[in-house]
């Protein structure tokens, strides 16, 4: 999982109590969105943590 790799990689810490709290679930008003608390335990007070969560409807068949 993403959050394993950011243990080895010493940015979080505690991944058993992340996905504890983690909570994924589907919009009830909007179909299309999915709704994310992502509770990362972050290592020394890290306090910048930047994404980018690029979306794909579909790979194309040569993408596979």
């Amino acid at each position: 999982s993403t959050y394993r790799q950011l243990e080895r990689e010493g940015i979080v810490e505690n991944f058993d109590l992340f996905q504890q709290h983690l909570i994924v679930e589907r919009n009830a008003n909007d179909s299309n969105r999915l709704d994310v608390l992502f509770p990362p335990d972050y290592v020394n007070q890290l306090r910048v943590f930047a994404v980018l969560n690029q979306f794909r409807l579909q790979y194309s068949e040569e993408a596979a």
